[in-house]
């Protein structure tokens, strides 16, 4: 028999799933940084391969969030990273979804109706918190009709309150399990690491430093704020500090991770982001056990 045939199939899965990623990493920065024919060509790309494996693309959305601010330009249009890569995986999702419903389709009438409400159900997670979207999406449309300016109203519709809703909703759908999961908590402390290095650098050479009373010196990172650094630190640090309390085998990774996001978050000195990532460490210490609660409360 073959060598070949001894290679199980999850040994033999990883180096295809790692070119998987590569191509749809390397499609994004065509998409990103590229001239506009490369562009259009890596989005094709990025949509063929993640409409068939979605995990890269949802990594690559997680990764560009420091860059939110740094806008691409498409002729006079411009959007940020983010918003690029999440309309470009919801392409993907929608190849994907159409392709699900379209295999095995069952008898016409009832029995149809019935398999496809399944197939919906099933892949959309909690349907109330689900639900919950959908009805925050319907309240933001509606509060539109009480803009004075329209124009920005509909821009922060699209950015604040749309584009997070589908990009749940990837997730939700096309996540496949425990592991996929942990891949996108490593992808936050990865991006919130890479943001809290460059932090810490601008504030070592004051680069786009923002001086406030009494020469305070906080850093922003590439947001207009430092607050808006705050705000995104503030959801890696207790992502990086559950992982290194529940996965022992990345422990000390995870630690230094955490320690350089508390480092940068300290430097932001946004008041609000230390008093929510205060409150979210209570919460993780709690959910650990009572005795690292103990040991959270001593320190903070």
């Amino acid at each position: 028999r073959p060598l070949t045939a001894h290679v199980s199939p999850a040994v033999d899965r990883e180096p295809r799933e790692l070119r998987f990623a590569a191509i749809v990493g390397i499609s994004a920065l065509a998409v990103l940084l590229g001239p506009i024919p490369l562009a259009l060509f890596g989005g094709l790309a990025y949509v063929a391969v993640t409409s068939r494996r979605p995990l890269p693309g949802l990594l690559c959305v997680i990764l560009s969030l420091p860059t939110v601010t740094l806008m691409r330009s498409f002729g006079r249009l411009e959007f940020s990273p983010t918003e690029i890569l999440i309309v470009l995986s919801s392409l993907a999702g929608a190849l994907r979804l159409l392709a699900v419903f379209m295999l095995r389709r069952p008898e016409t009438g009832r029995r149809r109706v019935e398999f496809y409400w399944r197939r919906l159900t099933r892949s959309t997670g909690d349907p109330a918190i689900a639900g919950l979207a959908i009805i925050l999406v319907v309240a933001a449309a509606i509060s539109l009709t009480a803009s004075v300016a329209l124009h920005p109203s509909l821009q922060s519709f699209r950015v604040i309150i749309v584009e997070p809703v589908v990009f749940f909703g990837l997730v939700v759908t096309q996540l496949r399990g425990r592991r996929d999961a942990q891949l996108l908590a490593l992808a936050l402390i990865a991006a919130g690491a890479a943001i809290a290095l460059f932090g810490v650098s601008q504030y070592v050479t004051g680069d786009r430093i923002i001086t406030a009373e009494a020469g305070l010196r906080r850093i922003r990172g590439f947001y207009g704020s430092p607050n808006n650094l705050g705000l995104f630190l503030g959801r890696a640090l207790p992502v990086a500090v559950a992982g290194a309390l529940w996965w022992p085998g990345k422990r000390l990774v995870l630690v230094i991770a955490a320690c350089l996001i508390a480092a940068a978050l300290l430097l932001t000195f946004s008041i609000g982001a230390w008093v929510a990532v205060a409150v979210s460490l209570f919460i993780v210490a709690y959910l650990h056990g009572l005795q690292t609660f103990r040991y959270v409360v001593a320190i903070l």
